[in-house]
């Protein structure tokens, strides 16, 4: 089922889709009617996943097989891809006025958080976790100068997260429980960042959904392969 958002303003009207970027790929009028979305930049913020590590060779980046490059073929307007591997949100953080906030962009897709994850030692997550929430409201808050859209991206589903918590050991499935919990709390917060101009804020709920524990969809165990960033960018249009 889709839940339906129109979101009418001065510039544009958009009709958006849960499960997906809203914004992105049906930029229309009260009307109905299609309008030419080519003047709207779309800015994909993130990490390795967001870059298109592994993609064709594992190890590699290839930024024509990545999920904003697949995001490029369906919409008209003007898609950058600002992922970096290896990045935390420290680090993208440094980053986001040459990368994010001077591409002026429409519509945001954030996607960070699993570098510091991976980097963190098992008595750390709390921590950082509120690093994660921290910076990624910090961004947010930049973005909040006009009129955007911004969708952030929780960087694991269940089935990944408790992959990533046995690789810490973390084997007691109450125990992975109550971390997954707390990081569905850190993103929920994000999404009640309190904002002046922002149209709205969303979460996009499971990007991991058929590429991962799924056969052929990676290389290297982490990143997708092609085909599962096609899967990736298909979601967001589900």
């Amino acid at each position: 089922m889709l839940n339906k958002i129109f979101l009418k303003t001065g510039r544009f009207t958009i009709f958006a889709c849960t499960l997906l970027v809203a914004a992105l790929f049906s930029l229309t009028n009260c009307g109905g009617s299609s309008s030419d979305d080519s003047n709207f930049t779309i800015v994909c913020f993130g990490d390795s996943i967001t870059e298109g590590m592994s993609a064709v060779t594992p190890g590699v980046v290839d930024k024509t097989k990545s999920y904003p490059a697949y995001f490029q073929e369906k919409v008209t307007a003007d898609v950058i891809n600002s992922g970096v591997s290896g990045d935390t949100t420290d680090d993208a953080l440094a980053r986001i006025q040459t990368d994010l906030l001077d591409k002026d962009p429409d519509i945001v897709i954030i996607c960070l958080g699993a570098n510091d994850f991976f980097a963190s030692e098992p008595e750390d997550l709390d921590a950082t976790l509120a690093t994660i929430k921290t910076n990624i409201q910090s961004m947010i808050t930049q973005l909040d100068t006009k009129e955007r859209i911004v969708f952030v991206v929780p960087f694991y589903n269940e089935a990944s997260a408790r992959d990533m918590l046995t690789e810490k050991e973390i084997t007691d499935a109450s125990e992975q429980d109550e971390i997954i919990d707390k990081c569905d709390t850190v993103f929920e917060d994000i999404k009640n960042t309190p904002t002046t101009n922002l149209y709205d804020i969303e979460l996009i709920d499971d990007i991991w959904e058929g590429v991962w524990e799924t056969a052929n969809m990676s290389s290297d165990g982490i990143h997708p392969t092609a085909s599962g960033y096609q899967i990736m960018a298909d979601t967001y249009f589900s």
